[in-house]
């Protein structure tokens, strides 16, 4: 559900960002803000948050993001208008976008500190905390099979 509630955050404000700068600017249409809108929420959210916020840092994940989106709005708008300027709509929606994301990454890093504090050592250090365990089966109860004396009759015999 909080996956669902996530995308339908990132829907809306690319609807709001892409409405104002590309169907304003650039004549894009309801129909293409929206289906681009849907696109970008999903893709950006799979592969951005999901896979590269968890692994890096926020700067990482919004660059990843920026790149993300750049080619994401320059492939679709290249393909559903006729409009000769698609790479500045492109760059401008994705720097507005980029802009929404930095805050959305925020948003997440508090929710996920929330949650149980290994968690949280995890997002600040970058790394996963391991912690090991010890326990008496791992070491032997007899300490040797073989007695001093017998070590002592061993090398008499070797001796010989």
């Amino acid at each position: 559900m909080r996956h669902i509630l996530r995308i339908v955050m990132k829907f809306i404000a690319a609807v709001v960002v892409l409405g104002i700068i590309d169907a304003l600017g650039y004549d894009l249409g309801a129909s293409d803000i929206l289906g681009i809108s849907a696109v970008l929420a999903i893709v950006s959210y799979v592969l951005g948050d999901l896979f590269i916020l968890r692994v890096t840092n926020n700067t990482v994940a919004t660059i990843a993001d920026f790149v993300l989106s750049f080619v994401i709005l320059y492939l679709m708008i290249d393909n559903m208008t006729i409009e000769d300027d698609v790479f500045s709509a492109s760059l401008i929606g994705s720097i507005a976008i980029t802009a929404f994301e930095i805050f959305f990454h925020r948003l997440l890093g508090r929710e996920r500190g929330k949650h149980a504090s290994n968690q949280r050592q995890t997002i600040q250090t970058g790394r996963p905390q391991f912690q090991t365990e010890a326990s008496s089966e791992l070491t032997p109860d007899k300490q040797d099979v073989r007695s001093a004396q017998q070590d002592k009759s061993q090398e008499d015999q070797n001796k010989q």
